[in-house]
């Protein structure tokens, strides 16, 4: 028995799509036949990726927009409408560095941190669920992080925002999975991005201590568990959360 996934057919986005994580999922859905439309705010990197991908012989379309943004998340989605979405942006840049403990946090932080991390992916769905019923086929894979799944100091805000968006994707493949319709989420440990400071050893050891694999991930790293849950092969999987992480986090 050979295992392949093929999208072709199929039309997925990818929010934060410009970078990181999120262009090493539209250039693999692009390559398994996926019609991708690369968000980002920033219009040189959505284009950026979407004529990477042209240039390698897949499909792709430059989509800048605000997941926060509502109307504009439908406009985008009425004109190109998407059976598959991979809900990939995270906001941690209102996360305040040093880490300061919660009631020294600024409140008017919380706001865009809960908008990014929960309301950003309702609105995707809300756009998006539509076109998928009407096809009776579809696909959510949500990234949330394992400060959703473990208590951490300083991230309590972004923790419970992650965690509220794993029900509401449980919510999602309750209402939805009738209509052939799955939504999962992967957990993410600590990711390397290109371009980040090398970090010397001792700071990577301590960085990995609680990691079985010792080493941070890669943007490939999850990059096959996402291809599965927005393929037929997964079709009997939804409402589930699964980490790739590391190990860091290994409960039941």
């Amino acid at each position: 028995m050979t295992f392949s996934i093929d999208l072709s057919g199929h039309s997925a986005l990818v929010t934060g799509g410009g970078q990181h994580t999120g262009r090493a999922f539209s250039m693999a859905l692009a390559d398994a036949g996926a019609s991708v439309l690369v968000n980002d705010v920033v219009e040189e990197k959505a284009e950026a990726v979407a004529s990477e991908i042209r240039a390698a012989g897949g499909q792709a379309t430059a989509a800048v927009f605000d997941i926060t943004d509502l109307a504009a998340v439908q406009d985008a989605l009425g004109a190109h409408p998407v059976d598959i979405v991979v809900n990939n942006v995270g906001g941690v840049r209102e996360i305040t560095f040093p880490i300061v403990h919660f009631g020294d946090s600024d409140p008017q932080r919380w706001h865009r941190l809960v908008e990014l991390n929960l309301f950003g992916n309702m609105n995707t769905a809300y756009a998006a669920l539509p076109y998928m019923t009407e096809r009776g086929w579809g696909r959510f894979v949500t990234i949330i992080s394992d400060a959703a799944r473990r208590a951490e100091r300083g991230m309590g805000v972004y923790g419970a925002a992650k965690a509220a968006s794993a029900a509401f994707m449980r919510a999602i493949a309750t209402e939805y999975g009738p209509q052939g319709i799955t939504s999962n989420a992967i957990s993410f440990g600590s990711l390397r991005y290109e371009g980040q400071p090398e970090a010397d050893p001792e700071t990577l050891k301590r960085m990995t201590r609680l990691y079985s694999v010792k080493r941070m991930g890669t943007p490939e790293d999850p990059v096959g568990l996402m291809l599965l849950l927005a393929s037929d092969a997964a079709s009997w999987i939804t409402g589930q959360v699964i980490p790739v992480n590391g190990g860091y986090t290994n409960a039941l």
